[in-house]
């Protein structure tokens, strides 16, 4: 049975409502571990309107065998680290 109070706000940001898309890339929360981590790879990035398009984005760089294996893979780590961290505060 589903609470009548339930919260659908941002659990990191308490500001918005709560989307896939503002969980995994909009939430300023958020933003700020994906600006962090592409700042210390040395990429300059403009945050994507989807997280298809993020995918799309992420895949379309060129990198040697070793950092291309690790660059494809972190996109994935993160959205995971995010989505592990929200069901952590909510349950």
């Amino acid at each position: 049975m589903l609470k009548q109070n339930a919260s659908v706000s941002c659990v990191f940001c308490k500001k918005e409502d709560e989307s896939v898309s503002h969980v995994l890339l909009w939430c300023p929360f958020v933003w700020q571990v994906w600006s962090r981590l592409l700042n210390w790879w040395g990429v300059q990035w403009v945050l994507p309107g989807s997280v298809k398009g993020l995918i799309h984005w992420w895949l379309g760089f060129k990198w040697g065998k070793f950092e291309a294996r690790v660059w494809k893979g972190i996109p994935l780590a993160i959205m995971w680290s995010i989505w592990k961290l929200r069901n952590e505060v909510i349950f």
